[in-house]
């Protein structure tokens, strides 16, 4: 597998809780060279800074590589939250 993409509702109502838990669990499936703390701090950080980013314009893509992966992730009050999990270069 080389990629894992990610749409997250945010807003009220939505379940990050969910979202966040499902991202983590898959990324842990496909990542080498760390352990689950590490790849769950760095997806928090991302989410976290993405989310806080929603107004700017452009978007800003905030990355985070961890062993063998770089998970990113952007947000927009029309997309939502998008995360990836890519192959780190």
């Amino acid at each position: 597998m080389l990629s894992l993409h990610f749409a997250v509702e945010i807003g009220r109502g939505a379940n990050i809780d969910f979202a966040y838990t499902v991202v983590v669990a898959s990324a842990r499936a496909v990542t080498k060279g760390a352990n689950t703390r590490e790849i769950a701090d760095a997806i928090t950080v991302v989410m976290a800074e993405a989310v806080g980013g929603l107004d700017k314009t452009p978007m800003e893509r905030v990355t985070r590589t961890v062993g063998n992966r770089t998970f990113s992730g952007l947000a927009s009050t029309a997309a939502g939250l998008i995360m990836s999990v890519n192959p780190a270069k």
